[in-house]
């Protein structure tokens, strides 16, 4: 029989050699500083107190990662200062490149005590920097000039610069991101990209006015860009606001905006996935003939897709110019589709892409008195189609046509999951009954499961 340890026994009671044993620690020094690296430096170099062994492992350890909320906690009870800590911490450290380096630094700071704490990273060969300043100060220009940086994260920052491309060259940055940054001109988000000569993926987010009027975005290696307006016009300002963007290596595209009203894509011959959202609710301002041509325009430059999210709210009159030249604009490659508007514009999608396997429709427009579906039935339908899914359900007239048109002409059509709007228990006889109707339609699909939920 095995050893029992009972409820009152010590392990040391029962095996001499258990209680002795410090498998952490028996580790190599390269594996438990890998260990260390996920941590914040905080508490990476509170194991110094562990043994002998682990007083100076922390300084060895490539990530470090500063939160100055982690800090307050404690400060009222250490009576230390955060950059005197940052300082001799970075003073003891051995480590001489430094893979990442993060500052979340939401206490009032000097540009001088941030200018330090750039210079410490940069003397270390840092590969990948991130700030988070609360817009407190103004960014050190030599974070724009850093020959070796891969990696550039900045959020809640201000300013990026203004200064010419000869002061603004990031040779190796493959990768960055502005986060509600604050822009000294209308030319420093251009400059920037332009002294990015290797630059794969940028993320931007803009939530607030800035100086940005034109958005302009040009680079010949880019292949993943991520733009996000979150700002609304609210009537404070007039401006018209426009986005300019020139990327033609691009594979990934995730564009969403709340104001822009002039917009402008040179060729996406590369692009695989696209995820574009206009989530503005205004009516542009004198008439809306320029967004309409806009979005068409995109709609042509997405012709190459394969997966595609796509979502407008000011689609009425996109909707009927879109309509008059639907023949000409064909989605090859498009096997994955999520859309969000007109109802009109889902027809044309179905009849312009003849190998969709997958569709998820989510209307924001469901006040169209009438609907004409295509003369023909499109390719997809009988010959691709095998997933569709219909979200916010709202059991209109409109939907359940929609529904029995979908049911009767999509020949292999799989499943098709109905999510319905109303979730209250009080609803349940309205969804049984709109089952019950969905479930009288023909089905050209003998396969077909319908889900409704």
């Amino acid at each position: 029989m095995g050893t029992r340890i009972t409820k009152h026994q010590k392990l040391s009671d029962v095996s001499p050699n258990m209680s002795s044993i410090d498998r952490i620690s028996a580790l190599q020094d390269d594996l438990l500083c890998h260990i260390l690296s996920f941590l914040p430096t905080k508490d990476s170099v509170a194991t110094s107190v562990l043994s002998t062994r682990w007083r100076h492992l922390w300084a060895h350890v490539p990530n470090v990662d500063f939160d100055s909320e982690h800090h307050t906690k404690d400060r009222l009870s250490r009576g230390t200062n955060f950059c005197d800590i940052i300082y001799r911490v970075m003073l003891m450290y051995k480590v001489h490149n430094i893979n990442n380096f993060r500052l979340s630094y939401k206490d009032a700071c000097s540009e001088y005590q941030l200018e330090t704490c750039i210079a410490t990273a940069i003397l270390r060969n840092v590969k990948n920097l991130y700030l988070d300043l609360g817009n407190q100060v103004q960014l050190p220009l030599r974070i724009f000039a850093y020959k070796t940086l891969v990696e550039l994260k900045l959020h809640d920052c201000g300013f990026i610069p203004s200064a010419s491309t000869s002061d603004l060259y990031l040779p190796a940055l493959k990768i960055l991101y502005l986060g509600s940054v604050e822009y000294e001109s209308s030319k420093s988000l251009e400059h920037l990209i332009a002294g990015c000569p290797v630059l794969e993926e940028l993320f931007i987010v803009r939530s607030s006015v800035d100086p940005l009027v034109c958005c302009y975005i040009s680079s010949p290696t880019l292949n993943k860009l991520v733009l996000f307006t979150n700002f609304t016009n609210d009537g404070a300002f007039t401006l018209t606001y426009s986005v300019r963007i020139k990327t033609p290596a691009l594979k990934y595209l995730e564009f969403q905006d709340t104001v822009s009203k002039d917009l402008s894509f040179g060729p996406l011959t590369f692009l695989v996935t696209a995820n574009v959202q206009f989530h503005n609710y205004d009516e542009p301002s004198g008439g809306d003939f320029l967004y309409s041509r806009s979005v068409l325009k995109l709609f042509r430059r997405l012709c190459n897709v394969k997966n595609l999210v796509f979502c407008i709210s000011l689609c009425n009159k996109v909707a009927y110019r879109y309509e008059s030249s639907a023949s000409i604009l064909k989605f090859p490659n498009l096997t994955n589709l999520s859309f969000s508007g007109d109802w009109r514009l889902i027809s044309i999608f179905l009849a312009a892409a003849d190998n969709l396997e997958a569709l998820t429709i989510e209307t924001v427009n469901n006040n169209l008195t009438s609907y004409r579906f295509p003369d023909l039935v499109p390719t997809c339908l009988t010959s691709r189609l095998r997933m569709v899914k219909m979200d916010q359900f709202k059991c209109t007239k409109l939907e359940f046509i929609m529904t029995a048109y979908l049911l009767k002409n999509a020949k292999v059509l799989k499943k098709m999951d109905i999510i319905s709007q109303q979730n209250g228990t009080h609803d349940f006889k309205a969804k049984f009954e709109a089952l019950n109707h969905i479930s009288s339609f023909r089905r050209g699909s003998d396969e077909c499961q319908v889900v409704f939920r």
